[in-house]
C-alpha cells in the first residue's frame, strides 16, 4: 500500500485531476486494509485506533475535495478571456 500511497500523492501535486479520484480508491483500500488488519491483530482500542481515525478523516476530506471539485466550474470555461475569445487565431 505504500508504493499506491506515494503514486497518489505524485498524481495529486502533478495531475489534480487524475490524483485526487486516484487518491480516493488508495484511501478506501487503506482505511479498509488497516481495518480489518486491526481486527484481526486486536489492536483496535489501542493506538492503532488513531491511525485508523486519521485516514478516515483524511479519506473524508478527499471525498469532500472531490464532491467539490465536480460541482465547481471548470476554470477554462468560464475564463474572461476563454469568453473573450483570447488566444484565438484568424
Amino acid at each position: 500500500m505504500v508504493l499506491w500511497d506515494a503514486v497518489a500523492a505524485a498524481l495529486l501535486w502533478r495531475w489534480p485531476r487524475l490524483g485526487l479520484p486516484f487518491g480516493v480508491v488508495v484511501m478506501l483500500l487503506d482505511v479498509g486494509v488497516n481495518g480489518w488488519w486491526a481486527d484481526k491483530a486486536g489492536i483496535v482500542g489501542q493506538l492503532g485506533v488513531w491511525t485508523l481515525v486519521t485516514q478516515a478523516a483524511f479519506l473524508g476530506v478527499l471525498v469532500g475535495l472531490l464532491s467539490a471539485a465536480h460541482s465547481a466550474p471548470s476554470h477554462q470555461q468560464n475564463s474572461p478571456r476563454a469568453e473573450a475569445g483570447a488566444g484565438e487565431k484568424s
